[in-house]
This record gives structure tokens, C-alpha cells and sequence, in this order.
């Protein structure tokens, strides 16, 4: 997660006249549910003197107030995936006095909110140790809207219900080895071998004919109705 304040925007008279032409499309958030969040929490959370090195993104002090008055936007913040280099879907923010905690807030769980089955995520942040102060209670006071979706009791859980699985299956392993032998037995052994050849050469090379597929032609219902006629 980081900022680029090299990408400023001046105020513009008015949307209509100069709008933005990807507001909530592919990498950027919703404008207006943006300045909706900016209105609702930009007052209500109250965001702690800087406690790092002279940071200019985390101090968002009255220097920075005057320098960035003309601009809409004086730079942006998102999230990259660092696997694979990639901006997150709907997790471009503008900016406007420095990183403040509630503008990146809505960048960055707008966009791990859309993670399923992900049991621990690793976020890096130049800033971290002033974004991270009372991350929690923030995400409390956001609601249902802002909570990210991450199924942490489901996989938390899954290694007690794979063990329990296990236990329950071991003892019916050797009932389904004796009905498979027995199964077999009752087979002729010439077409054994015959459908051991073929899905060997099936394994070595796919083009073979696959001895899984359906051959058999199923009847449709107009040729049922053909002969019930």
C-alpha cells in the first residue's frame, strides 16, 4: 500500500464539465461513496499526532492545508498485490492532505473486503506504524459496509474438520478395499486387461481414445415419444 503525490488534480468548476472517466471502474473507488465515507468519518475519527520521523504523508499539518487549497485531489493512494504487481480491484483513493488514516482506510478494505478464503493477509506500508494505530476500533466504527470479508473462523477450523474427516473414514477404508476386490473378481479377467490397456495408453497419451467418456448414445425425449407413439 502506498501514495503517489505527483499525480495532482486542480479544482474543477463543476463533474459535469470535467468528469472523472473511470469513478468506481476496474482500479478506482466510487467517487461519490468516497466523499459520502470522507463526510461521515473524516470528523468522527480523529486521527493521532504523528508519532514517526518528519514524515510529510503522515503529518497532514497546516503547511500541507495551504499547499494543496487549489487542488481536488493532490495525489492518490492504492494497493498492489507485490506477487504479482498488480492494483487491487476498486482501491485508488484521491488524496488530499497527505495519507490520512481514513482515506487509505476506504482504498485498502475496499479492496481485500472482496477476499474469500484467505486466512492471514501481509500488508506493507511505509507509514504502517501510524495507519495501523487503532486500525480495529476504526473498522468497528465503519460498519458491515467497510468489514473485510475474510472467513477467518471457517479457515481457522479446517484442519479440526479435516482430522475428524479422516478419523471417520479410516475404519470403512478396508469394508470398500474388500467389496472392490470382490467387485473385480466377479469380472472376466479378459476385459480387465483390456480396460487396463486402455487407460494406460490413455495416461500416456491423451489423444487416445478416452476409456471414461460416454460412447453409449442416450435417448432424447422426442425419441422416446417416437416410439411410445
Amino acid at each position: 500500500m502506498d501514495a503517489n503525490f505527483q499525480l495532482e488534480r486542480f479544482n474543477v468548476s463543476s463533474e459535469d464539465k470535467d468528469p472523472g472517466l473511470s469513478k468506481g471502474l476496474a482500479y478506482f473507488v466510487d467517487t461519490e461513496m468516497f466523499h459520502k465515507h470522507l463526510k461521515d468519518f473524516n470528523k468522527r475519527i480523529i486521527q493521532p499526532p504523528s508519532t514517526c520521523s518528519n514524515h510529510e504523508a503522515a503529518k497532514g499539518d497546516e503547511r500541507s492545508c495551504i499547499r494543496t487549497q487549489d487542488l481536488a485531489a493532490s495525489g492518490v493512494g492504492g494497493v498492489v498485490c507485490t506477487r504479482h504487481e498488480l492494483k487491487l480491484l476498486l482501491c485508488t483513493v484521491d488524496l488530499h492532505v497527505g495519507e490520512t488514516q481514513v482515506e487509505m482506510d476506504f482504498g485498502y478494505l475496499t479492496a481485500v473486503k472482496h477476499f474469500t478464503g484467505v486466512p492471514h493477509i501481509v500488508t506493507s506500508y511505509d507509514i504502517v506504524c501510524q495507519w495501523s494505530i487503532n486500525l480495529e476500533e476504526r473498522i468497528d466504527i465503519y460498519g458491515d459496509f467497510m468489514q473485510p470479508k475474510i472467513p477467518r473462523k471457517k479457515n481457522v477450523s479446517q484442519g479440526d474438520m479435516l482430522l475428524r474427516k479422516i478419523k471417520d473414514a479410516m475404519p470403512k477404508v478396508s469394508d470398500h478395499e474388500d467389496r472392490f476386490e470382490r467387485f473385480i473378481a466377479s469380472l472376466p479377467q479378459s476385459n480387465i486387461v483390456k480396460w487396463t490397456n486402455m487407460v494406460e495408453a490413455w495416461e500416456v497419451d491423451r489423444n487416445k481414445p478416452n476409456p471414461f467418456a460416454w460412447t453409449v448414445a442416450s435417448k432424447t425425449e422426442a425419441a422416446m415419444c417416437l416410439q411410445l407413439a
